[in-house]
């Protein structure tokens, strides 16, 4: 989790009737900057499956910041949601924060592993 570089997994189909198919796997995000501010969404996250399939996993985040990381945003590498019966959630992604100094940083962090300035949470 704290060189995370791996791109989610789509999910499956559960049958092979139709042109349905599972979530698409959530991208990689590698930033990096002297300071920054998060006050958006920075997201990774899997697409959502609709009918008889799997969502798709959780993709990677990884934000290098010398200085000051701030903002209220959201930094997020969540799997997709399976939204009706027979259809499934994916799982989440990798998320890893390093800065200078996070005092400022009031914001929202998820991932099946967060890990910030090296330590897991």
């Amino acid at each position: 989790p704290l060189n995370p570089v791996e791109y989610g997994s789509g999910g499956g189909i559960k049958n092979t009737e139709g042109s349905r198919s599972g979530g698409r796997g959530g991208g990689r995000i590698d930033l990096t900057a002297g300071s920054a501010i998060v006050d958006g969404q920075v997201l990774a996250n899997g697409g959502n499956c609709y009918v008889s399939c799997g969502a798709g996993s959780g993709g990677a985040i990884r934000l290098q910041v010398t200085e000051a990381l701030s903002g209220t945003g959201e930094v997020l590498a969540n799997g997709g949601v399976g939204t009706n019966g027979g259809s499934y959630a994916g799982g989440g992604g990798r998320v890893a924060l390093t800065a200078g100094d996070f005092s400022a940083f009031t914001g929202t962090t998820s991932g099946c592993q967060v890990a910030i300035d090296g330590v897991v949470h």
